[in-house]
């Protein structure tokens, strides 16, 4: 998408590539990697998804910050950079996707929840590790879960920004098209708040999770 520049005289191009909104995906490997870690009998239920990104929707990043401090230039205040003030929360709405059914083997029938939310709980629940469980809840078994301590609850979220229009590349048979992208990254991030969209009789319209996430920084690769 490229930028019309107009004035009353005349109209010209522009070669500002500009970043559309809705193009952009996020890789959610790190999150299932930790969450794996520290649930072991959770691998096969992630790694059969063979899925890095979910249905994400929306993403709200938080103001980067530094502190304005007041000192005096002889009997004048003068603002001047102080401390840098910690990120506030970058929140992530996901669609909720639907729950299934399943037989392992030829015993037991299982309710399984939605892989979004599952894995999203089961973060928050360690970065709670060493607390008194909140629920403990196996959404596999109906059994209380059993969790491995883990070193770290925080892993790196990369989001990546999708170019609109494709970079020629050559190859022996001809030329392919390749969309471009960049990355930025939720340093060191961890899962504090967690909620279920409204529901709603008489709305049609996707269920959606939403995930409070504080970081270190956000970092453009």
């Amino acid at each position: 998408m490229r930028i019309v520049i107009k004035n009353p005289w005349t109209t010209a191009g522009s070669s500002y590539d500009v970043q559309r909104a809705d193009m952009w995906s996020i890789d959610c490997k790190h999150i299932c990697d930790l969450v794996t870690t520290g649930y072991p009998d959770y691998v096969q239920r992630f790694a059969a998804l063979s899925l890095a990104n979910f249905s994400e929707r929306q993403v709200t990043f938080p103001i980067q910050k530094t502190a304005v401090s007041a000192y005096m230039r002889g009997n004048s205040p003068v603002n001047m950079p102080g401390y840098d003030e910690p990120l506030e929360n970058t929140r992530i709405t996901f669609v909720l996707n639907a729950g299934s059914v399943y037989t392992i083997g030829d015993a037991a029938t299982v309710n399984q929840a939605g892989s979004v939310y599952n894995l999203l709980y089961l973060w928050r629940q360690l970065v709670r590790q060493g607390r008194d469980e909140i629920n403990g809840f196996d959404f596999q078994t109906g059994q209380l879960a059993t969790t491995t301590i883990i070193p770290d609850y925080r892993c790196d979220i990369d989001i990546a920004l999708i170019s609109d229009y494709d970079t020629a590349i050559a190859e022996d048979d001809g030329v392919s098209h390749a969309s471009a992208y960049t990355y930025y990254r939720l340093k060191n991030a961890w899962i504090a708040g967690l909620q279920l969209d409204n529901l709603d009789q008489d709305s049609s319209k996707p269920v959606s999770v939403t995930a409070d996430i504080p970081a270190e920084d956000v970092i453009p690769l």
